[in-house]
């Protein structure tokens, strides 16, 4: 708790330390127009001056709210209220196609196996917030921008009632610490580069909040393994699942 109440108050202590400068910059601004007769040059100064001021808490307040949301998805269990069935390979291939555009990767920096039709009831966010993490940590950390890497994700059901996910990646991999501490709320290697340690931890939470088990193996220069484990129970219905869940990326 100790670590999660310091993690909090870094992450949001910055955006908010650099709003209220802005905001007190933006104060003495309109102190000083109101003291002086200003020319049309003075003022446009002055307004150029508050129009920067305002862009730059408004950013920062941005930051906040973002940081903010992702607290909230490290409640894991607000992801299980609704649950719906679906099929879950093209939802992840959906997730995939998604990522893969908004890092401009290549499509073949994934290997992706799924069942057809494997049909799963959950809260769709589950799978998303598993996926894209997953990937997200994978780009950011563990290849470096000389090296697009390589991602394979197999999902199998080896037994009636299990879900199995095994995701690598051919990345820098990690020390034994950083492997320990890969689910830390707020652990990160890339601190002040917009990181805020959250991701992992929100997978963790995520494969718990669906009763299931999620392992980490990584060797330095040799990669990342995660092996996760969820209870699966069939549905013998095949049809597709709803359109609107295939965009809800």
């Amino acid at each position: 708790l100790g670590n999660m109440v310091a993690g909090v108050a870094h992450e949001l202590n910055t955006p908010i330390g650099i709003g209220i400068t802005s905001t007190t910059y933006a104060q003495q601004l309109i102190a000083q127009a109101k003291d002086k007769d200003l020319n049309s040059l003075e003022m446009y100064k002055v307004v150029e001056a508050l129009g920067e001021s305002c862009d730059l808490t408004l950013k920062n307040l941005g930051f906040g709210r973002d940081l903010i949301n992702r607290f909230k998805e490290v409640a894991a269990q607000e992801h299980t209220k609704f649950s719906y069935r679906f099929d879950l390979k093209v939802y992840i291939e959906d997730i995939l196609s998604t990522l893969m555009n908004r890092y401009h990767f290549d499509d073949s920096a994934v290997e992706f196996n799924c069942p057809d039709q494997l049909m799963i009831k959950i809260n769709p966010n589950s799978a998303l917030h598993i996926i894209s993490n997953l990937v997200d940590n994978s780009i950011k950390h563990a290849f470096s921008d000389s090296h697009v890497g390589k991602i394979s994700i197999n999902i199998t059901h080896p037994q009636s009632h299990s879900l199995e996910i095994s995701y690598t990646d051919n990345g820098k991999g990690m020390n034994a610490k950083e492997v320990e501490n890969i689910f830390t709320p707020f652990y990160t290697t890339s601190r002040g580069k917009g990181d805020s340690g959250l991701g992992m931890t929100i997978v963790y939470n995520t494969v718990k909040s669906l009763k299931g088990n999620i392992s980490c193996q990584s060797v330095l220069n040799e990669g990342t393994h995660f092996a996760i484990t969820i209870p699966y129970h069939p549905n013998k219905e095949t049809a597709e699942a709803p359109q609107k869940w295939r965009w809800r990326l």
